[in-house]
């Protein structure tokens, strides 16, 4: 099987010497100010009637007749249209830049035919888009934004849930560049996990999902960071009724190495405990919640490029009782629950055809439990631990064979690592010492 497996990887690799009528324009597609990739880019040839789109990476590739005129239209929304036009012998590698524009002319659409289209039940929203939708709280939310589509509904009002054609929440699969995260909620549903001011691209499929995603029974909702703006450094942040953020990007070395951070919390909790505290009461109730979303990558050349992401998400919730009169505390209860996601990603191009991408990540979710209780002569602390774990490796590629179909394939693994519940006491005496604890498995 794997004998197989090269022989057809050899055969594809060494294919363009049967298509010698054809040549190959290849490259990638990118922002003129931030450098960064523009997904799902239009490319089309008006002359041979042959188009095709970028890939995640910003990459396309295109065969064309060879000896006759080309005259390849580059577009995406919200930017100027560029024009190549230009005749070729051989295949050459052309990378675009466009650049932003906000005037629109008038539209006209005029068909004689039904384009034919594979990929129907996808959905893509563009991240200015969602970030002009009213929202609650001023904070846009992604999972909202993809309520409103067609086939979508939010279950309860104000959740930050999907039902995609009748399934449940727990049969979508959620990506972050390309590493699935279990929890994607805040306030027990009212927000979602996703920063817009750290999102590029979301896709949405309701239906005929690619097998490279490994199936799902309700929808896959593919999302991709940005890759931070490698021309010049910028930053923005916001103080909201729900959250506030801070975000900053820029370049390390520019045109090669660029990088995002994007913050944030939400500040209820000092709110609450200012409050308290001018009340004096017994018992207080803080609650707050973070994410945390980082970006390298580096260009090492046309063919190479790496990236390291980064997320880390958690809810809080601290309740602590005190008595009135003399101020000790008695009690101290903190839950906590969220994601933390790593990821390496090397895209590498072995040919003006073949593409391909190598991800090694980890991604879990866990629940944590503390509870100290106390009084004059011990105290005793409750601990419990609960969660789940994954670490993947993937390979895959993909084959521009021609303009009017792609060839996919690849390999994954995926190590699973579950925590049902683990508990333990611990009892201290006065002066901090454990006195004895006792463990609980399985919880």
């Amino acid at each position: 099987m794997i004998s197989r497996f090269f022989i057809v990887t050899l055969l594809l690799l060494f294919s363009n010497s049967i298509y010698t009528q054809n040549i190959t324009i290849s490259g990638y597609v990118k922002d003129s100010i931030s450098n960064e990739k523009l997904i799902d880019a239009t490319l089309y040839d008006v002359v041979s009637n042959k188009g095709v789109t970028t890939n995640k990476f910003g990459f396309y590739s295109i065969s064309l007749p060879k000896n006759t005129p080309i005259k390849l239209h580059v577009s995406y929304i919200g930017y100027k249209e560029e024009v190549l036009a230009i005749d070729l012998t051989k295949s050459i590698t052309k990378d675009f830049s466009l650049t932003i524009e906000n005037n629109l002319e008038e539209v006209v659409l005029k068909t004689n035919k039904i384009e034919k289209r594979n990929d129907i039940g996808k959905l893509s929203i563009p991240i200015t888009k969602i970030k002009k939708l009213p929202s609650i709280g001023g904070e846009p939310d992604l999972i909202k934004a993809l309520q409103l589509m067609p086939g979508v509904q939010s279950g309860n009002e104000g959740s930050s849930s999907l039902y995609v054609r009748g399934g449940s929440p727990d049969q979508n699969l959620m990506l972050l560049d390309d590493v699935p995260l279990y929890y994607v909620s805040h306030m027990g549903g009212f927000v979602s996990v996703f920063n817009t001011d750290a999102i590029n691209k979301i896709d949405l499929y309701k239906g005929g999902f690619p097998a490279s995603y490994g199936g799902r029974l309700s929808s896959v909702v593919d999302i991709t960071m940005k890759e931070g703006n490698a021309n010049k450094f910028h930053g923005s942040g916001m103080i909201g009724i729900i959250a506030s953020k801070l975000s900053i990007e820029g370049p390390i070395q520019k045109q090669k190495t660029s990088y995002i951070i994007s913050y944030r919390r939400m500040l209820l909790d000092l709110v609450t405990k200012s409050i308290a505290s001018l009340r004096k009461s017994k018992v207080t109730t803080l609650y707050n919640f973070y994410d945390l979303n980082a970006k390298i990558n580096h260009k090492f050349s046309k063919n190479n490029h790496i990236y390291f992401s980064l997320y880390m998400g958690k809810d809080k919730l601290k309740i602590d009782e005190t008595e009135r009169d003399n101020k000790e505390e008695l009690k101290e209860t903190t839950v906590g629950w969220g994601n933390k996601l790593f990821a390496f990603r090397w895209s590498h191009l072995f040919s003006k055809k073949l593409f391909s991408n190598l991800t090694l990540s980890h991604t879990q979710y866990g629940i944590d439990v503390l509870e100290v209780d106390k009084n004059k002569n011990e105290h005793s602390e409750y601990t419990y631990l609960s969660g789940i774990a994954d670490t993947n490796a993937k390979i895959d590629f993909t084959y521009y064979a021609h303009p009017s179909y792609n060839l996919k394939f690849g390999l994954k693994t995926t190590h699973h690592s579950f925590n049902p519940g683990q508990a333990q006491v611990d009892y201290f005496d006065d002066l901090g010492a454990k006195i004895y604890d006792t463990i609980v498995q399985n919880v």
